[in-house]
């Protein structure tokens, strides 16, 4: 079943998503890039006219950890660190750019991309903000996630059109190949089931994921009538944000029972991103700087608010919608 909005009642849309090159559908496709560029005017201003800033993210002791702007071909970057106050505590050198950064329970992760078609993992202590570990991978780094101390990580390698899976456990890093001429676009745990969506190369709006169960590796596929580009969970379904690879544009969320392989589509404005916020999907439009509450149990828009926020209402509270 698939559920229509009134276009005309609803947000403008984004530009569509430009996908010529694996660069320009991978960065599309980044399934937790940091979000409300606009909160960098916390920081002292003296300190923004020297660095441009590309993304952010406020962990859950405060800190604000900021990725530098870089341009085509720039082989390294900085990761900037502030406190809540604003103040410069420290900044981290990483290869290429820090494409995105995760907050765990014990640390902060950042994946970056090599101009050298390699993907590098920095982790970093949450309490000083040290660095404790780094690893790198081939290929184009997708998405990763942590369960205890193993680090989950798919990623593309070009030259053989192979989507692999990477385990990093300690020092030890395991390649598996998951398939051939498609995008392993995210990666999500739940009840120790490694749930990856996939986007054909060459088969526009479709698409499936691959259930692996990390007990027995046994391999479940489940296909799907979208391009996913996000997955997400909530209430014990999975939620893909799904892409219409000819238009190169993102418009519908499918909810999906991974037990009964029953799924439920929603057209929905285009998104730059979305997030979890609670019982809502919150659902970002950086070209019409608003973002619009998706609420699960109505499975419809519920509240359209526009940012970025003034500055006089900057609060940890306010930028953890974050996350």
């Amino acid at each position: 079943m698939v559920n229509i909005f009134n276009e005309n009642a609803d947000v403008e849309t984004v530009d569509e998503v430009k996908t010529g090159t694996i660069d320009d559908v991978k960065n599309s496709f980044q399934s937790q890039s940091a979000l409300f560029n606009t909160f960098e005017d916390i920081i002292d201003e003296s300190f923004q006219a020297a660095v441009s800033f590309d993304q952010f993210l406020l962990d859950s002791n405060g800190y604000y950890w900021f990725t530098e702007k870089t341009t085509e071909g720039q082989s390294a970057s900085q990761i900037y660190i502030f406190n809540s106050q604003g103040d410069f505590i420290k900044s981290h050198g990483v290869n290429g750019k820090a494409a995105t950064i995760y907050e765990y329970n014990d640390c902060i992760l950042a994946a970056c991309e090599g101009i050298d078609s390699k993907g590098y993992i920095y982790k970093y202590s949450k309490d000083d903000q040290k660095l404790l570990k780094t690893w790198d991978i081939d290929g184009f780094l997708w998405d990763l996630e942590k369960l205890g101390d193993t680090l989950y990580i798919t990623s593309y390698l070009a030259e053989t059109n192979e989507a692999v899976l990477y385990t990093i456990s300690g020092q030890e890093v395991d390649c598996k190949v998951l398939g051939n001429s498609f995008f392993p676009t995210g990666v999500l745990i739940k009840d120790n089931i490694l749930y990856i969506p996939v986007c054909p190369l060459y088969s526009p709006n479709t698409g499936s994921v691959l259930c692996i169960d990390l007990n027995s590796d046994k391999v479940e596929e489940i296909a799907v009538s979208v391009s996913p580009r996000q997955i997400l969970s909530y209430g014990g379904q999975l939620i893909l944000h799904g892409l219409d690879m000819s238009k190169g544009k993102a418009e519908s969320l499918i909810y999906l029972d991974p037990n009964t392989k029953k799924t439920e589509s929603f057209q929905i404005p285009k998104a730059s991103d979305i997030r979890i916020q609670g019982e809502y999907l919150l659902i970002f439009n950086h070209e019409t700087k608003t973002v619009i509450y998706w609420s699960h149990a109505k499975k419809k828009i519920i509240r359209i608010v526009q940012w970025p926020i003034k500055r006089k209402f900057h609060s940890k509270k306010n930028a953890r919608l974050n996350h």
